[in-house]
C-alpha cells in the first residue's frame, strides 16, 4: 500500500511512485517529487552545465582553427615557392631562346602602340 508524500519543493501531495528512488533516505525516496527534480536540474543544466560544454566546444574549435591556418599558410607559401620556380625556369627558357624577356605593363603598352591605341603621356 503506498501512501501519498508531501513533495519538499512544490508542497503537492503526489503517490510515493511519483518520487525518485533514494536508499540513503528511510523512506527509501528522494524529498521532491520527479517534476520538481526535472526542473531543477534542468535549471542546473541550462545554468551550469550548458556554458561549460559550450565553452570547452569554442576551445577544441579555436583550437582546430589555429591548425587549420597553420596548414593554410604552409599550402600558399608552397605554392609562391612553385610559382617563382615556375617564373625562374620562364625566365631561363627565355633566355636561352633569346627572347627578351618582358613585363606584363610593358607587353600591354607595346601591344597597344601596335595597334595605333597607345596615346603617350606628356
Amino acid at each position: 500500500m503506498t501512501f501519498p508524500r508531501k513533495c519538499t519543493v512544490c508542497g503537492v501531495l503526489t503517490p510515493e511512485e511519483g518520487f525518485h528512488r533514494d536508499r540513503s533516505q528511510p523512506s527509501g525516496r528522494k524529498s521532491r517529487c520527479k517534476t520538481c527534480h526535472s526542473s531543477a536540474v534542468k535549471t542546473y543544466h541550462d545554468a551550469v552545465r550548458k556554458p561549460r560544454r559550450l565553452a570547452v566546444f569554442e576551445a577544441e574549435r579555436a583550437a582546430e582553427m589555429k591548425i587549420l591556418d597553420r596548414q593554410s599558410k604552409k599550402k600558399v607559401a608552397e605554392a609562391k615557392r612553385v610559382a617563382e620556380a615556375g617564373r625562374r625556369r620562364q625566365k631561363k627558357l627565355l633566355a636561352e631562346l633569346g627572347v627578351e624577356d618582358v613585363s606584363a605593363e610593358e607587353l600591354n603598352r607595346r601591344t597597344q602602340a601596335a595597334d595605333g591605341l597607345y596615346i603617350r603621356k606628356s
